[in-house]
């Protein structure tokens, strides 16, 4: 019987249901889903001959973005660390991306608004075109 050896560079993971693990955290803050990381889990469990990280996986397969996983990452420590300094930049870290996010949501709003707009502007056209083919016949 063979036995696998674990690089020295990828630390064990942690339980699944462990609220400080990387899946966890990106569920929590809405970058992944629970199918989204169960699926990763799966493949990862999988592929045990290439060690790869969860964070990787994710990133290489597009299901999250790397900013997300660095936030992930900085939370993750904050919540392992005893440092109250490692937990305040873990805080610093995850209001900086909740702003940047509720910006991005800001402008596709506004984006939105935007087309609705054009769109609406077109409209008396449209309906003063269809009356007057309506009364020419």
């Amino acid at each position: 019987m063979s036995h696998k050896r674990r690089s020295t560079l990828i630390p064990p993971p942690p339980p699944e249901d462990d609220p400080s693990s990387l899946g966890s955290i990106l569920t929590k803050i809405g970058a992944i889903s629970k199918s989204q990381l169960q699926d990763a889990l799966a493949f990862k469990r999988n592929s045990e001959d290439t060690p790869v990280t969860l964070g990787q996986l994710l990133v290489s397969t597009n299901t999250c973005s790397k900013d997300d996983v660095t936030v992930a990452l900085s939370i993750q420590l904050g919540m392992r660390s005893s440092s109250t300094n490692t937990k305040a930049a873990a805080v610093a870290e995850l209001a900086v991306r909740m702003k940047k996010t509720r910006r991005r949501i800001q402008d596709s709003i506004l984006q939105a608004g935007r087309m609705l707009v054009d769109k609406l502007n077109g409209l008396p056209l449209i309906v003063a075109g269809l009356i007057h083919l309506t009364l020419r016949r």
